[in-house]
Order: C-alpha cells, then structure tokens, then sequence
C-alpha cells in the first residue's frame, strides 16, 4: 500500500511536470474530476474535500520520512513533501538535509530530483523553512550541514534578502557562541560556497 501511494503520487507529479514540459494536456485519467457545472457550494466543498485529502497524504509521507531507513525512499519521499511544499515538514526534512542521492541521474530521462532531495525540499516549501535554519545555524556543529542551511536560505531569498534575514537573526542574539555561528553563516552567504 505504502510503495503504491508513493509510485501513484510521483506518478501524477511525473504526469504534471510533462505537461508542462510539452505543452499537452494531462491525460484524461490523472485530470481532477472536477465538472463545468458545479455550483459554488460544490466548489467549496470539492475544495475542502482536497485540502483535507493533501493534509492526509502529508501526515502519511511525514510517517514513512521518520520511519523509513532505506535512503532511495527517503529520497522519493523528501521529493514529494517539496512538490507539496509541506511545511508541516521542515523539522523531518532538516533532520536529514545532508540525505544524499546517490543513484546515477546521467541515464534517466527526466531527473526529479538532484545531489540532495532534502534541501531542495526545503527551498521549495520556501519562507516556512527559514526560521528553523537560522535556529539551527545557531548551534550546528557539520560544516556541510551549514552549508546546506545557509544554502537553503539563500535558494529561497537569494543573497541580498538572505543576508538581511542573517543579520537581524544576529542581532536579535544574545548568546555569543549563537551571535559567532550567524556572523559565520552570514560570510557563508555572501562568499556562494559549492555544495558538497
């Protein structure tokens, strides 16, 4: 049940991102089975029906991220949160933002997700994923794993507007260590380091 959900939602994603690709219609089968003729109450309730039904498939990938040890699924589950921009799962995606992919993307046709599925997770749920960065640029001790984070914020604001949200972090802090790890993340901004 657990792979068919998961190979059914990257299924509709893949669908999507051709689409989009090609200009073409989505295929009848995969389109919502939304009618021309519903009137607002059955909008709103059609509405209300998906939204209750994203936040259960949320809840459901957020359990398998936690609980799966395999790093192929967490990759494929950590794409799907980001294409959901589930910002209900920042905390799971920064636990394991130096999750790597390591399968060969040379030979697919359609890469959907690169180096570190986890970061760009977290660039696409976007403004939501920035506080827990700076907290844990606060105090991380990995450099690759600053990396990332910094990188994260930069990905969503860019450089000007990331450095900015830096240094207010910075001076809003009162611990010395904390107020030293934002100054370090700040020239990390600035300097647009590689990542690993």
């Amino acid at each position: 049940m657990r792979e068919t959900l998961i190979l059914l939602s990257l299924f509709c994603v893949l669908a999507n991102t051709l689409s989009a690709q090609t200009n073409e219609p989505i295929p009848s089968n995969t389109r919502p089975m939304f009618s021309s003729h519903y009137s607002l109450e059955q909008w709103q309730k059609e509405v209300e029906r998906r939204v209750e039904e994203r936040g259960r498939v949320i809840d459901f990938y957020i359990v398998q991220l936690r609980s799966e040890g395999d790093p192929k699924k967490q990759t494929r589950i950590a794409f799907l949160l980001g294409e959901y921009r589930a910002d209900q799962a920042v905390g799971d995606l920064a636990a394991i933002i130096k999750l790597q992919n390591d399968e060969d993307m040379e030979h697919r046709h359609l890469p959907l997700w690169t180096k570190y599925p986890a970061y760009e997770a977290l660039i696409k749920i976007g403004a939501p994923a920035i506080p827990l960065m700076v907290e844990k640029l606060e105090s991380e001790q990995d450099a690759a794993a600053r990396l990332l984070e910094v990188s994260v914020i930069r990905g969503v604001y860019g450089a000007e507007i990331g450095k900015v949200v830096l240094e207010r972090a910075e001076a809003r802090q009162t611990d010395s260590s904390k107020k030293a790890k934002l100054s370090e993340a700040l020239k990390l901004i600035q300097e647009r380091p590689r990542l690993p």
